[in-house]
């Protein structure tokens, strides 16, 4: 069935087209300035097509990455994407200002490759033409000028010829060595070429066992070579280490290929402690003496509580010499810290009231804050949470006391409050300032045992 419809159109960037829609139906978005036809494709018929690649930009439009726009006249491409908005350029690609500027940079481009073409052909026409350096073989005979050669050039096979007819055919006859055109150097007293050659062997040292004479040099090779090449006197003195020396330390057979000169002088090791009136850090440690040794040996952690307590003497301990801090104070009292001493002062100072606050309208006594507690209630409907950090057997007192206007109530109790008469709970006194009282003893982690004074006077 064909559609009624010939053409659609929306102005909602989201919206995008109508899928599917006719084959060849033409759909409008106007806030996107996108035009799309429904396809007839086998397969995808009615699937919308984008018939547009470059669009003008605009603020009610969405971009996808890629997309082509025209803004201001100039070509972007979208880097990102884009949402409905103002045109932002970080978001876009810049590909065109001005298509005649385009156009000439594109036939000056051409230009420039066609030119740069045409001198690589006639370079390679040229080099091809040409004998490498090394490693390249010529395919026919190299002539070279007649005229008599300098140092260092090549001559012709007529000039070698005439030099070996000149000097006698070379092959030791009694031509004088100075006929020879690079005569070795050295104090060549011979008088004929081999005569010159047998003489000069034997001022040469040879490979195996050399013994050489007077004062001979070699060039120094590079710092801290390590090969089987000769080393002379300057390589020798240019590996003494010019690095201070450092102090002991953890022991090292060491890397370096430099050595340590004769008068160096290591600095004072201060991670070690001197004999004279040493002063340690961290924790020094030592052997354990025997139980019972009396001598200047340095006593121990383990030999002092390893010492009977039968050796010292009764009466000897008092309480100024005692350390502060293994005596409770009142805080540690009440959360129970162990290896701890007790005192009286310490013990009354635990037993001062201490204050409840309410939470809201909760209230959570904190046994490790105090045994007796003071708790002025704000209003009507509290809560009295179970205790925190409960010690079994604590006993103490919480006292309730109303507000100046009085009318305030607990109406919900913690699971751990137990109560006589089969656990009914108190009604407070609701006067205004009244007093009651609730004693309890911690009998479990979750069992405390209650009983309540109403209007104390």
């Amino acid at each position: 069935m064909t559609s009624h419809y010939r053409h659609r159109r929306t102005s909602n960037p989201a919206t995008g087209f109508s899928n599917p829609l006719e084959p060849g139906e033409i759909a409008a978005n106007t806030a996107n300035r996108q035009l799309a036809v429904g396809d007839a494709a086998p397969g995808a018929i009615g699937s919308p097509l984008m018939l547009i690649a470059v669009r003008f930009f605009d603020a009610r439009a969405q971009y996808a990455i890629g997309d082509f726009v025209v803004e201001a006249g100039a070509l972007y491409r979208a880097k990102v994407t884009i949402s409905p908005g103002a045109f932002n350029a970080a978001n876009w690609e810049q590909l065109s200002s001005d298509t005649q500027l385009r156009a000439y940079v594109d036939a000056q481009d051409a230009a420039i490759t066609a030119a740069y073409q045409a001198a690589d052909n006639a370079l390679t026409a040229s080099v091809n033409d040409k004998v490498s350096k090394a490693g390249d073989i010529m395919t026919g005979m190299l002539t070279l000028p007649a005229a008599t050669p300098t140092t260092n050039q090549a001559v012709t096979k007529k000039y070698v010829d005439d030099a070996i007819t000149a000097a006698g055919g070379g092959g030791g006859g009694a031509t004088s060595a100075a006929n020879v055109s690079n005569q070795p150097a050295g104090n060549i007293q011979a008088t004929n070429v081999q005569a010159a050659l047998n003489e000069l062997d034997v001022e040469k040292a040879a490979l195996a066992g050399a013994a050489f004479v007077s004062t001979p040099t070699a060039p120094a090779p590079p710092a801290n070579d390590n090969s089987t090449k000769l080393i002379n006197s300057a390589w020798y003195a240019g590996q003494a280490s010019s690095t201070s020396p450092q102090p002991d330390g953890v022991v090292s057979p060491g890397t370096a290929l430099t050595f340590s000169r004769s008068d160096h002088i290591h600095p004072t090791d201060t991670s070690r402690a001197p004999i004279l009136s040493p002063a340690f850090g961290g924790v020094p440690t030592g052997p354990t003496a025997p139980v019972d040794t009396n001598s200047n040996q340095l006593a121990t952690c383990a030999f002092v509580i390893a010492q009977p307590v039968s050796t010292i003497a009764n009466g000897i301990v008092t309480f100024v010499k005692l350390n502060a801090n293994i005596i409770a104070t009142a805080q540690e009292f009440l959360s129970a810290a162990s290896s701890k001493l007790l005192t009286p002062d310490r013990i009354w100072q635990a037993a001062a009231p201490a204050t409840l606050a309410e939470v809201g309208t909760t209230i959570t006594p904190d046994f490790n804050a105090g045994i007796d507690f003071n708790c002025t209630l704000g209003g009507a409907g509290r809560t009295l949470a179970n205790p925190t950090n409960l010690k079994l057997g604590q006993k103490g007192v919480i006292y309730l006391k109303q507000p100046s206007g009085g009318g305030a109530t607990i109406t919900t109790w913690g699971t751990s409050y137990k109560f006589p008469n089969n656990g009914v709970k108190p009604i407070l006194t609701a006067t205004a300032n009244a007093l009651d009282m609730l004693t309890y003893i911690v009998k479990s982690a979750n069992e405390i045992e209650c009983t309540f004074i109403g209007n104390m006077g």
